[in-house]
């Protein structure tokens, strides 16, 4: 270990390959780097090791995603916001209306759906509300309502 780094030195080896698992596995905070410097070793030993690694880094990602989704609930919470504000024009009844549509960037919501889902300080200027693109860039895109129950 070094730097924040689990440094592999030297030929692969099944006793190496232990050694370096038993090194990660005692660290608190897992190293994000495995650095790799060997002249190479036995074939078995170096599949083994690379299982390893896609195992070791699919759990970080899955820790690191069931973090996310904490974080993000917890922000979502404190706000007063319905987490589900976030994706509901993703799901599959709107990916399959307009999942196919290249010009279709987005989504928005009514102003009634938004109080429905905890955004109830919107006031809105020279109404009405109609959400539109404005970007000189957007020529031609477009953006569907999602209605909230």
């Amino acid at each position: 270990m070094a730097g924040g780094e689990l440094n592999y030195i030297g030929k692969i080896s099944d006793a190496a390959n232990k050694q370096a698992f038993a090194l990660y596995d005692a660290e608190a905070t897992k190293p994000p780097v495995l650095l790799i410097r060997s002249q190479g070793g036995v074939t078995s030993h170096g599949m083994a090791l690379g299982r390893w690694v896609r195992e070791a880094m699919l759990s970080q990602i899955k820790a690191s995603l069931a973090k996310d989704v904490q974080l993000e609930a917890g922000f979502f919470a404190d706000i007063g916001v319905q987490q589900k504000i976030s994706r509901l024009g993703q799901t599959p009844a709107y990916e399959e209306r307009y999942g196919k549509d290249d010009k279709m960037l987005g989504w928005y919501y009514s102003l009634d759906g938004f109080r429905k889902l905890g955004v109830d300080h919107i006031t809105v200027i020279n109404g009405p509300w109609r959400p539109q693109l404005t970007s000189a860039g957007a020529a031609g895109a477009k953006v569907f309502e999602v209605t909230v129950d």
